[in-house]
């Protein structure tokens, strides 16, 4: 018989020494072996197992269920809302599975919901699977009338990845929506420009080789780079305008990337190419949602409607498709270009959508209407690129080198010629500006009114060395050139006084001469008349001369003036704006002598997060173990605790209240939170690494910047 006691786990854990919980403590997880199996081996392996994969999905094993179908994962361990298993089964989407049948029993929609809330473990013992998700900023729609300044470029690393002899064809070109800002797609890299000075203030690498399509988001926040290598592979890349970090990649396609765009809300991205397929991505899981193939041919341009609800995508064949936009599904079919489209773009109210064809035309649709509402002729030679500005204007390029501006109607407002086929064109985000690209790789930008061509800029930036000896030289000459303003200014300030001065004496003169004949024509009026007037009348006549020569010259010396002090504006504007560009050469110069402290304080500042990640980890791994061990403690209170025949001794409270099952969803929970921990880790030590690199690259380039 036992005595009557009380047992306290604190009490317990130390004094008795115990190993790591066994069977007897872990028979209760529920795990895929013993509790979910047996539910999907009754309903869900009929249709979903190794040899009928319905859907591309098997669940007749761990590996197979964990690894979903066709449309990506279904299951994501400690992530009920995430996982597309739990919605089907539970009828919260589409199809509802089993299909053509009632929801499952509650208890083992329960049994089901458990699994995946503990981390969907294969067995008692294994441990939890983490779902690691994908962190994107979230985007904005921004309103039509909002211009809240958007993201720039700041402190990024602009030297080009690759630099060809001659520029490649500017195939894509987008502008921010809310910045002067272009981004030109180019061989393994996009270049980012400031649209008011043409300046280069970015590079962004893309490694898988070509990016045939540039967008940014609706709030200009991030930047998205569809690309690869023609027959070998293709994806999508997402930047961070302002950092240049590459945050996400989605898709693993065994061909090139040809269209692609980010749902306003930030939830889907979504992309194609000659595969014929269009395929949805979840951006926090990074896994496809959706794949449709109803495109017979290439697909090459894609954009989703601003109001979040519609994706257009169209084809080498003039197909042209409108999907809803989170769930993929078809909802309409528009037909009406003859030949491939080549480009599409939705206005800002997404009630009109736009798109060009190699047939030349283009065509407003209402996305509720088979037929298009309106089309017109506008480039001989096939049209290649469109896209609605903020008023609801059009621009577009095409084949004949021409970017041509549209009103809401399709009446023609102006044109852009361009060197050679002009491939893509885009309105800046206050509307006053066209950017262009050709095949040449020229990159135009053009005012609108007035119509001017304001700046260009290639496809194919200089090196940093080059940009250093270009800024250098520019300072030597505008230096020079303040010199030889002042000695200008300084001449002709000079010239300004003696003009000034022989403007005073001929003024001075021409006063005498006229007092001097209005003296004698008075003494001539006040006299009788002689007999001889000649002399008194030459007299006369040499006064009036005298007067007219002091007039022309005050005359002279006046317009002399007039000129010496245009001039000294003149100079003293040309100083100015020579003193203005040799600041900012200068300016540009100390920045290069800055950066690498900056990259330097990059690198600590990541090695600072490092060392925190590490904490972290240590701190989650410390708490896991001893909430392990008092997981140990509970099970063995359990174990003593005397059965009911053999004593009258009561359970003791914390035995009750804190038994194993309490500690075993803590430990799971406890294993969750370590391995998000060492994710945040494994970020840190991607952005030390990036910063490291960047800073010896810098150094590489230019050993002595700093000094």
């Amino acid at each position: 018989m036992f005595r009557r006691v009380r047992f306290s786990l604190a009490t317990f854990f130390v004094l008795v020494t115990w190993s790591a919980p066994g069977p007897s403590g872990a028979a209760d997880v529920t795990n895929y072996e013993g509790q979910v199996r047996p539910i999907l081996r009754e309903r869900c392996f009929h249709c979903h197992n190794a040899q009928k994969l319905s859907g591309g999905l098997a669940l007749d094993s761990y590996a197979a269920a964990m690894q979903g179908g066709s449309s990506g994962e279904v299951i994501y361990g400690g992530d009920l809302e995430g996982s597309r298993l739990w919605a089907l089964v539970n009828h919260e989407d589409e199809p509802a599975m089993p299909p053509n049948q009632d929801k499952l029993p509650d208890a083992q929609l329960a049994v089901l919901r458990t699994w995946i809330e503990q981390g969907a473990l294969e067995r008692a013992d294994s441990a939890p699977v983490v779902r690691k998700s994908i962190e994107l900023p979230v985007a904005s729609n921004p309103a039509a009338d909002d211009m809240t300044p958007g993201a720039m470029p700041e402190g990024l690393i602009c030297q080009p990845v690759t630099l060809s002899a001659r520029p490649a064809a500017a195939a894509s070109i987008a502008v921010s929506p809310r910045a002067p800002l272009a981004a030109v797609a180019s061989p393994r890299q996009i270049v980012l420009v400031h649209l008011d000075t043409a300046e280069l203030v970015g590079i962004l690498p893309f490694p898988e080789r070509m990016p045939l399509v540039v967008r940014f988001s609706r709030d200009g926040a991030l930047l998205l780079a569809g690309g690869g290598r023609g027959g070998l592979s293709g994806l999508t890349a997402v930047y961070d305008v302002h950092t240049g970090q590459r945050l996400a990649t989605y898709g693993d396609e065994l061909d090139t990337v040809l269209a692609t765009d980010l749902l306003a809300s930030g939830s889907r991205v979504a992309l194609g190419g000659p595969g014929r397929l269009v395929r949805g991505f979840d951006t926090q899981r990074g896994e496809p949602r959706y794949e449709n193939d109803k495109h017979t041919d290439w697909v090459l341009a894609m954009e989703f409607s601003p109001d979040n609800r519609f994706l257009a995508s169209a084809d080498r064949q003039g197909g042209l498709v409108v999907w809803e936009a989170e769930s993929g599904r078809e909802y309409q079919v528009l037909q009406g270009h003859t030949q491939a489209i080549t480009g599409l773009s939705w206005r800002l109210d997404s009630k009109a959508l736009a798109t060009v064809s190699e047939d030349g035309n283009v065509s407003l649709w209402d996305p509720e209407a088979v037929a298009p509402l309106r089309t017109w002729a506008a480039h001989g030679g096939g049209a290649l690129d469109v896209e609605f500005d903020r008023q609801g204007r059009l621009v577009t390029a095409g084949r004949d080198a021409n970017v041509k501006l549209w009103d809401a109607a399709g009446q023609p407002l102006a044109s852009f010629p361009m060197k050679d086929i002009a491939l893509s064109a885009a309105i800046d985000a206050m509307g006053n500006r066209v950017v262009a690209g050709d095949w040449t790789g020229q990159v135009k930008v053009w005012g609108i009114e007035p119509q001017a061509e304001l700046t260009a800029f290639t496809t194919n930036p200089p090196g940093l060395q080059d940009r250093v000896a270009e800024l250098q030289r520019q300072f030597q000459a505008t230096d020079a050139a303040s010199q030889a303003a002042k000695a200008q200014l300084e001449a002709l300030a000079s010239g300004l006084h003696t003009a000034d001065a022989a403007y005073q004496t001929a003024l001075s003169s021409m006063l005498t001469a006229r007092t001097a004949l209005a003296t004698a024509r008075q003494s001539q009026s006040g006299l009788e008349a002689p007999a001889d007037l000649s002399p008194q009348e030459a007299a006369l006549a040499d006064l009036e001369r005298r007067v007219g020569q002091a007039a022309a010259e005050l005359k002279q010396r006046g317009d002399e003036h007039a000129a010496g002090v245009q001039a000294e504006l003149t100079a003293r504007q040309s100083l100015d704006a020579v003193t203005t560009s040799r600041d900012k050469a200068t300016e540009r110069l100390q920045q290069y002598r800055e950066r690498p402290a900056r990259l330097q304080q990059h690198v600590a500042e990541a090695e600072q997060s490092i060392q925190q990640a590490k904490e972290a980890v240590a701190r989650e791994e410390a708490l896991l173990v001893a909430l392990q061990s008092l997981q140990a403690a509970a099970i063995k209170v359990a174990e003593l605790q005397p059965s009911p025949g053999e004593s009258e001794t009561l359970p003791s409270e914390d035995a009750v209240n804190l038994g194993p099952a309490y500690y075993e969803g803590l430990v799971t929970q406890q294993q969750v939170r370590l391995e998000q921990a060492r994710q945040v880790l494994g970020q840190s030590e991607a952005a030390h690494a990036s910063a490291i690199q960047a800073r010896d690259l810098f150094q590489s380039i230019f050993p002595h910047a700093a000094e």
